[in-house]
């Protein structure tokens, strides 16, 4: 999903209640961040949504 040319200059962050399960399925690193329910996963959250949204903008202005 990541790599389709409809997500260029997109960012996404996908959570999941157990990460090494998705993995297991997808067969390869998903790259969620697994949410337990403590306060960390907010500040992971925020971080992560921060950083996609930096490359976001570096993808969209390399486009433009």
């Amino acid at each position: 999903m990541r790599d389709a040319d409809a997500m260029r200059g997109r960012g996404s962050v996908l959570t999941a209640t157990n990460k090494a399960r998705l993995d297991e399925v997808l067969g390869t690193d998903s790259h969620a961040l697994e949410i337990v329910g403590n306060p960390e996963n907010l500040r992971l959250i925020k971080a992560e949504i921060a950083a996609q949204t930096r490359k976001a903008h570096e993808v969209r202005s390399t486009l433009s």
